[in-house]
């Protein structure tokens, strides 16, 4: 077999174990996404829950300021009603007052923050719903992804198995070659040349369209172990003689 018909050979089983595993890394890469997307949802949640926690808790020690405040108010009653001592009644007066107004302004603040409160449940119940739903699609990716990789997993792995031994029949320096060259155009390496007017010696490369020179058909024509490369978009060029001869 000449270099130039094991590398066609190794074209032919590359390209379908670029194509299996793109669709393997297709359904991965979504799957990946929508890992993310999870993440993303649930910090959004825990956030949320947090801040509730927070307004929570400053209104429960606003209101135990507040309790404070009236357990200290209804002391000062009982002393107000034992007192007989107009000085005395009007100092225990004034302290209720100025202990009223605080008490009334720490109810005030606990109220605004238990309606905070309850404003951030109803985010935490959108957050709940949209990361539920993220949840959903991530199954959905999941079971996607395991069915394909269940569908073609043995298929892929035995052309991996003919990739390895068509690559065997191709020497070193070609493979490298080969490799590089597929890696740079996705598993796209070889080109076939296409003849436009052999009378006026006119060749263009069947990937790029871009004219070949005539030594380019030239050495292929005359040695199928010559390796020519596209000058252009670099891909291995070949002749499909079989074509040519019909």
């Amino acid at each position: 077999m000449s270099v130039i018909a094991a590398l066609r050979n190794l074209q032919r089983v590359d390209s379908q174990v670029r194509a299996l595993s793109t669709r393997l890394d297709g359904a991965a890469s979504a799957l990946s996404s929508r890992e993310r997307e999870v993440a993303a949802a649930h910090a959004k949640l825990t956030e949320a829950e947090s801040i509730h926690r927070q307004l929570q808790a400053s209104a429960k020690n606003l209101e135990a300021e507040s309790g404070s405040f009236k357990a200290r108010i209804e002391s000062l009653r009982v002393e107000l009603n034992a007192t007989s001592k107009k000085s005395q009644y009007d100092i225990i007066l004034g302290e209720m007052g100025t202990l009223q107004e605080k008490r009334d302004e720490l109810d005030s603040q606990a109220l605004e923050f238990m309606t905070k409160a309850e404003a951030q449940q109803a985010r935490i119940t959108d957050a709940t719903a949209h990361r539920d739903e993220r949840v959903r699609r991530r199954d959905a990716a999941k079971a996607e992804h395991d069915q394909r990789q269940a569908d073609i997993a043995d298929r892929l792995a035995e052309l991996r198995r003919e990739r390895e031994e068509a690559a065997i029949q191709v020497p070193a320096k070609e493979l490298a070659l080969f490799n590089s060259i597929a890696d740079e155009h996705e598993g796209d390496a070889m080109a076939e040349v296409i003849e436009l007017s052999a009378r006026h010696r006119e060749y263009t490369c069947g990937a790029c369209n871009v004219e070949l020179p005539p030594r380019s058909y030239a050495a292929l024509i005359s040695n199928h172990e010559t390796i020519t490369c596209c000058p252009s978009c670099r891909r291995i060029l070949f002749l499909d003689l079989a074509a040519k001869a019909e």
